[in-house]
């Protein structure tokens, strides 16, 4: 089995030591360490404060690193983590241009400060609602740093609102949609076609390989999963074999 790099991004909080050790015992291509999602609000600062540590842990295994940080704490989530280790930074629930620029420029502002090279930082944006996809084409467009958009799901349930079942008739559209922008950008589209009752987060193996299988199929270039057993599914459906 060929594995591609980078196609699966195994997103763990970053207050948990032992899970963050657990990822990268794995065959993740990219250890997602997250200040945000994962994290109770009451836990951001020890988060921050334990980011360090955890980017070593991946880099001694020899890992990408990726950092989620939040849309209400950004600023001091973007000085904790910006070092010659962190390759991207996933900003969640993008929602305008302004704030993607005012990123951009902390980041230069930071990379100077630490004599790195000017954007070498890249970014990942998650559209996770209603206005996010709305600007979705404007938000890919407003920065360099910009490589790979994604949709986040949970956020969406909550701002479209579901249908009885749990889903939302727009989700189909919205992968669809955000696959078209990010080839229109010349940007990577991240994520996998999920059916209920699967939300990723509690996806099986076996489930995991559909949704990244059929997501290969349409357009998508990676996944991000937050459990290391979906992570080699991940690269199965990605191989030579699963075509």
């Amino acid at each position: 089995m060929t594995i591609n790099v980078n196609r699966s991004w195994l997103m763990v909080p970053t207050d948990q030591p032992d899970a963050i050790s657990q990822a990268c015992d794995s065959t993740a291509s990219v250890i997602l360490l997250d200040l945000f999602e994962g994290v109770a609000q009451s836990r951001r600062t020890f988060a921050r404060e334990s980011l360090k540590a955890a980017i070593g842990q991946c880099v001694t295994k020899k890992k990408t690193v990726y950092v989620q940080i939040s849309p209400d704490q950004w600023e001091s989530d973007v000085r904790a983590c910006v070092c010659q280790e962190v390759s991207a930074l996933v900003v969640a629930r993008a929602e305008t241009v302004e704030h993607i620029q005012a990123l951009d420029a902390l980041l230069l502002k930071e990379e100077n400060r630490l004599s790195l090279p000017a954007h070498s930082i890249q970014m990942v944006l998650c559209l996770e609602t209603a206005r996010g996809h709305q600007d979705a084409y404007a938000l890919g467009a407003s920065s360099k740093r910009v490589f790979a958009l994604s949709l986040g799901r949970v956020d969406l349930v909550m701002d479209l609102r579901p249908e009885p079942s749990g889903e939302i008739h727009l989700l189909p559209f919205l992968m669809q949609r955000l696959i078209i922008l990010s080839r229109t950008l010349g940007l990577m589209a991240v994520g996998a076609w999920w059916r209920a009752p699967d939300r990723g987060l509690n996806a099986t193996a076996d489930n995991t390989f559909k949704a990244a299988r059929r997501g290969r199929a349409v357009g998508f270039s990676a996944v991000m999963c937050v459990n290391p057993q979906q992570v080699e599914p991940i690269h199965r459906a990605y191989s030579q074999e699963a075509i």
